[in-house]
């Protein structure tokens, strides 16, 4: 096999083993010309019979029988009335030696009666002829002994007057006479008879000598024609072979410059050519090859390897995957690979299969289905498979099973992405991965559900304390943040619960509850997780009204900016103002900054509110200095995730440099948690604030 494989010349020779075997050329079936030839010859044999029939009758007529039979009456008819006319003589003349003359020729007519009829020639056709004579021959043989003793008698007794004898011998003379005249008529009306039979019979004779011949001539023709169609035919059939033959080769050379493994089966099912794709498949096909194999025998080489012997020729139904007729079936083969194999029927009754390896298809569309139910950082099941397996444990749980919804919401994730890059946020996410999926075994089951929100389920939740023991130890061991690449990274995260049933019975309502609950313990400073309560929904349907009208505040017109005087309490004097957001809104009235700051901290909403209150304060203290107020000092507030970012400094820069004003006059308020996340970020940011000239003060934000 390997030097088949290795020897370009010889890599399609494999196929058209298969064919070897198969005979050149095949006698075409005439049998339509065989059953013409086979009538005519019944029918000359029908002829040659009835021709034997005719010839064996004509030779039973024995024409010189009948002519001797006829001159012998006749004879007998003359000396019967030459013996009359003696007796009549003999009694006219009276003469004594009548008697004795007259004995002498019915002597000579017995003589002539021994002559008449002899047996040979009593044949079938004149044997009614015979018997009449038969009979006439004893009857006139009887008379001619009563004569004759007669005649013996006269002669001896009565010389004298021998009249009465004579007259009592030519009555039966004429008797005899009148008896010969007849016999003699039939006889010759059964000779005309006969001969009438014998002239039909030479005329059907030469018919049928006719007809003979003319079925002779057409038989030697037929003979004829069928040699020349059969040569036609040997030499069509030649030329079909070796257009076959040339066909064969291009769909050798065709099936073979495929990649994909094909075959080509006969109308009886069984294989006759195949590529070097399938003898891939398949090793040990091209010494298989020798024994006839069918569609199903390939089938079970492919499914249990080289191995299969004798009658192992079946395969199993869990190999076999059937699918749509359009796509055929998928057969899992001795090493694991899907085939999928489709059928199509040839022109010639035959049948063409390709056998398609879609391993990697399956393997792509597994592939694809677990990305699009996990994520792909974490590979942690994701959102929507984290609602089908809480839907599945919640329609599984029986009436007094208990399930636990735990929801890690890890708050500063967006500002280590933009302080610490899209590389570091990756790494992070990994590991906080790890440390939920480690900190809650023996379930260790955790999910990503959010960009920084995370989630378990927890079955056989019935013992509540111990559940929030081991929520509380994965909390802790989270919030002592990472250090990777030697740098330190903080986490702040909050933990909710909720339990089914009875905080919620739908998924919807379990992640709710406990995404409330999350919320419910960051405001109680991350330090342990929240526990859902019914004094936790009205909290969360408000926080929620706050979060959906927050995104549309801005265009809506519904923020606004106060200042409050900064007095030096030495002087009394005014020496700057510092700028407060504040937001009214048309539903839910005036919303304090307690409510919505830690919110916009947590959706993301603050960059683009920090960014509204500083363009916007700067361009009212502009304002107050065209109209000759001096304002002093504006400060502005920076949120940690503003003062975090990356591109703050050059934010700055930009506003100071649009609206005209110089840094000396802005101071940024900057929180105390915002300095302490990362102190080496921290004095990298002051310092390039302070070369920028903007003044930078303490305050709790």
């Amino acid at each position: 096999m390997a030097e088949r494989d290795n020897n370009p010349a010889e890599s399609g020779s494999h196929t058209t083993q298969a064919l070897a075997d198969t005979p050149r050329w095949q006698k075409p079936h005439t049998w339509p010309e065989l059953v013409g030839l086979l009538l005519i010859a019944g029918i000359a044999m029908f002829v040659i019979l009835s021709i034997q029939s005719i010839a064996s009758d004509l030779d039973s007529f024995d024409r010189t029988a009948s002519a001797q039979n006829t001159i012998q009456l006749e004879r007998l008819q003359l000396r019967l009335t030459s013996v009359r006319k003696i007796m009549q003589l003999g009694m006219i003349n009276n003469e004594p030696s009548t008697l004795s003359v007259a004995h002498n020729e019915v002597r000579t007519l017995q003589q002539q009666l021994d002559k008449l009829l002899p047996e040979k020639f009593l044949v079938a056709q004149t044997a009614n002829i015979q018997a009449s004579l038969v009979l006439l021959r004893d009857k006139i043989t009887q008379e001619l002994i009563q004569v004759e003793s007669l005649l013996r008698t006269g002669a001896n007794g009565f010389a004298k007057d021998s009249a009465p004898v004579l007259r009592l011998i030519v009555r039966k003379l004429d008797t005899l006479s009148d008896q010969t005249q007849q016999a003699i008529r039939q006889t010759a009306l059964k000779q005309s008879e006969n001969a009438q039979a014998q002239h039909k019979l030479l005329k059907d004779f030469s018919e049928y000598s006719t007809l003979f011949l003319t079925i002779f001539g057409l038989f030697a023709a037929g003979l004829l024609g069928l040699a020349l169609y059969q040569r036609q035919l040997f030499h069509a059939q030649l030329n079909a072979n070796q257009q076959a033959d040339m066909q064969t080769r291009r769909l050798h050379d065709t099936i073979e410059g495929f990649s994909t493994a094909c075959a080509l089966y006969d109308e009886q099912g069984l294989l006759q050519v195949y590529n070097t794709a399938l003898a891939q498949l398949v090793p040990d096909i091209s010494q298989r090859i020798a024994q006839p194999l069918d569609a199903n025998a390939v089938l079970s080489l492919l499914a249990h390897g080289p191995e299969t012997h004798g009658n192992d020729l079946s395969v199993s139904p869990d190999r076999l995957d059937q699918e749509a007729c359009d796509e055929g079936y998928t057969l899992t083969d001795y090493q694991g690979r899907q085939l999928q194999i489709r059928e199509r029927p040839a022109h010639d009754g035959g049948m063409i299969v390709v056998y398609r390896d879609v391993s990697y298809i399956h393997h792509a569309e597994s592939r694809l289905k677990y990305l699009d139910s996990h994520d792909k950082l974490t590979q942690l099941p994701n959102r929507n498979r984290f609602l089908e397996d809480l839907a599945t444990a919640i329609d599984s749980a029986g009436k007094r099973e208990r399930i636990a919804v735990v929801i890690f919401d890890v708050h500063n994730f967006r500002d280590v992405n933009e302080t610490y890059g899209h590389t570091m946020g990756d790494n992070v996410l990994r590991n906080i991965a790890s440390t939920i999926q480690n900190g809650l075994l023996p379930h260790k089951y955790a999910a990503r559900i959010g960009g920084d929100e995370f989630a378990s389920i927890i079955n056989d939740a019935k013992d509540h304390a111990s559940v929030y023991r081991l929520v509380r130890r994965t909390l802790k061991q989270l919030c002592t943040g990472y250090c990777i690449d030697n740098i330190d990274i903080p986490i702040q995260a909050s933990v909710g619960i909720a339990y089914y049933p009875h905080h919620g019975r739908t998924v919807t309502g379990l992640v709710s509850n406990a995404d409330a609950a999350s919320v419910h313990a960051r405001e109680n400073a991350y330090t342990k997780p929240g526990v859902y309560n019914n004094k936790l929904k009205h909290r969360t349907e408000r926080r929620r009204q706050i979060e959906r009208h927050m995104h549309a505040a801005i265009d809506h017109n519904e923020l606004r900016v106060q200042y409050q005087p900064q007095i030096d309490v030495r002087s009394g004097m005014t020496t700057g103002m510092e700028a407060l957001l504040r937001w009214n809104n048309r539903q839910l009235g005036e919303i304090s900054p307690a409510e919505f700051i830690p919110l916009a901290e947590d959706n993301g909403m603050i960059m683009e509110l920090g960014e509204w209150v500083l363009k916007r304060s700067i361009n009212d203290y502009q304002q107050l200095a065209r109209y000759g107020m001096s304002p002093g000092v504006l400060s502005v507030n920076l949120s940690r995730r503003q003062f975090n970012s990356t591109h703050i400094a050059a934010t700055l820069e930009k506003a100071i440099a649009d609206a005209g004003l110089t840094p000396q006059q802005l101071t940024l308020e900057i929180t105390e948690t915002a300095i302490m996340d990362d102190t080496n970020r921290t004095a990298q940011i002051l310092n390039e604030l302070k070369e920028m000239g903007v003044g930078l003060s303490i305050d709790d934000f």
